[in-house]
């Protein structure tokens, strides 16, 4: 048996290749290709190359990635339209009360991925038992299908008041729009999302319409390649909640995929508590773009129902992982105030830190621990990137030690403590923010640049010890072989207590199971 991983990050790829056949394990580390796959083609020829093996005789490939949540960020998703109840067009704009700043009298919220002029409204109603109130007809259900076609969208969205209780209306709409939108995806509350609440169901629901495309797009032309490449072993994605998902499971709810990047490190970090008896620790991957924080208490990764990313709210399974723009790309600069700011801007992988020499002119956190010395200049990524320790110094005295009025190596050492300050912070939050005592937890670093902080962090937090894997950079790569698939179902059950019989209860739950025992069918899986 042979299984690859690769974890793609903002600035390099992480590979892992584990020949059980001959008792190897062989791990790379390219440059990413953002939006593109030809980084984890390059990594799997050369990891071929190393094991002397041709890429067809790879029997799993495990893929880690970052292209849904990027999309979502950035906001490059796809073109969507969406359906919604009479009187609903306005759930997305209005929102909740949730205010990112809680005293501030002038605010803004992040815009909805789906503008109001582009939501179709619905003559249907349910109340909030389910019962109709408004039937959808057949007419109205043509109506709003072809005014949804009349918008070319590249996905479709559809929330209906109350349909998680009885979903009929979404799939007669559902099946009209299908015949007037050939080939575009569409996507229902009452599959993506059905639970009560309005808001967080369409907005997630919207979300996953946003991103789903583009998650298509890069999973269909790696699909291809990999063939092209030779590579027939199965491809697996991993999910946001810890588990894998096949290709068709990640069309089917691509939301689930926006934390598709971190889960794997938090696989591995769990395993580790188990293996070396310590149950309680802080997984920090830190790569060139991003900071990723999770807990691990009693030997299990912590989950959440529910949580808001770029202040809007995404309520499906996900491991608790808080992400921070704190990276060794990590762009310092000094602001109008004349304070010391490190990120969110990063340099990324093109053109990268200054000492990469490749056209890159602002200072970063990688730069600074050249200068600082941490970093090697001939030793980085075992001496494959050879670092300019003369740029990295030009760079922090220009942007940072010249404007501050201070030394070369304490402009150095402040980016270096500013980017700490950010990630002590996450840390907190994830801990001492919910009643842990972080002074018991051991701090697991991994990642390109986890293990050269660490220590800054520890102390400060006065946390137990700091754990470095074996092989810290290519460590999240590691963890998505350590996943199993997984398949997550729900339904809702709105009885009174006093009526709830054990005869209908048994009922709904062996028809959820069912639906996992198919789902794991189409996987191949007994």
């Amino acid at each position: 048996m042979r299984t690859l991983s690769a974890d793609v990050g903002g600035t390099f790829t992480d590979l892992v290749l584990i020949d059980a056949e001959a008792g190897a394990v062989h791990l790379d580390k390219v440059p990413s290709t953002p939006g593109r796959a030809d980084a984890v083609l390059s990594g799997i020829r050369r990891l071929s190359d190393q094991a002397g093996i041709a890429p067809g005789e790879i029997d799993i490939f495990v893929h880690g990635f970052t292209v849904g949540t990027n999309a979502f960020l950035t906001r490059n998703g796809a073109k969507v339209a969406m359906a919604v109840t009479e009187g609903m067009r306005d759930v997305l704009e209005i929102g909740d009360q949730m205010r990112p700043h809680l005293y501030r009298l002038s605010q803004s919220k992040p815009p909805p991925v789906v503008p109001r002029s582009r939501i179709i409204q619905v003559d249907e109603r349910r109340d909030a038992f389910g019962n109709v109130v408004t039937e959808l007809s057949q007419d109205e259900a043509k109506r709003v299908a072809a005014e949804l076609a009349t918008l070319e969208p590249e996905a479709v969205a559809v929330c209906l008041g109350f349909s998680f209780l009885d979903a009929s209306h979404e799939v007669l709409l559902e099946n009209e729009i299908a015949r007037a939108l050939p080939g575009v995806p569409i996507y229902l509350s009452s599959r993506v999302n059905p639970q009560i609440e309005e808001y967080p169901r369409a907005n997630t629901t919207a979300i996953a319409a946003y991103v789903g495309p583009v998650v298509d797009r890069y999973v269909s032309t790696l699909d291809q390649a990999l063939a092209g490449d030779g590579v027939a072993a199965p491809l697996r994605l991993m999910r946001s909640d810890g588990g894998v998902a096949t290709p068709q499971s990640a069309r089917d709810n691509p939301a689930a995929m926006l934390l598709s990047g971190p889960a794997g490190g938090v696989i591995a970090g769990a395993a580790m508590a188990q293996e070396l008896g310590v149950p309680d620790l802080v997984t920090f991957d830190m790569g060139g773009t991003s900071a990723d924080f999770s807990v691990i208490a009693a030997s299990e990764p912590r989950m959440v129902t529910e949580r808001h990313i770029d202040g809007q709210p995404l309520r499906l399974p996900t491991l608790d992982i808080e992400t921070i723009s704190a990276g060794g790309g990590s762009i310092a600069h000094v602001d109008l105030g004349g304070g010391l700011r490190v990120g969110p801007q990063s340099a990324g992988a093109e053109p990268g830190p200054a000492c990469y020499g490749q056209g890159g002119t602002d200072a970063t956190v990688t730069d600074a621990a050249v200068v600082l010395g941490i970093l090697h200049p001939g030793e980085f990524l075992g001496g494959e990137i050879p670092l300019d320790a003369g740029l990295a110094r030009d760079a922090v005295r220009k942007n940072v030690a010249e404007p501050l009025g201070l030394s070369l190596e304490a402009a150095a050492l402040g980016i270096v403590r500013v980017a700490s300050a950010g990630m002590i912070q996450a840390i907190r939050k994830l801990s001492v923010e919910r009643g842990l005592d972080i002074r018991d937890f051991a701090l697991l670093a991994f990642g390109g640049a986890g293990p050269i902080y660490a220590p800054f962090m520890a102390r400060d937090l006065d946390m137990a010890e700091v754990l470095v894997p074996l092989n810290p950079g290519v460590y999240a790569a590691q963890g998505l072989l350590m996943s199993d698939i997984r398949h997550t179902t729900q339904t809702a059950f709105q009885r009174r207590f006093v009526k709830v019989e054990e005869a209908e209860l048994t009922e709904r739950l062996t028809t959820l199971r069912n639906e996992l025992d198919q789902a794991l069918g189409r996987d191949g899986i007994a």
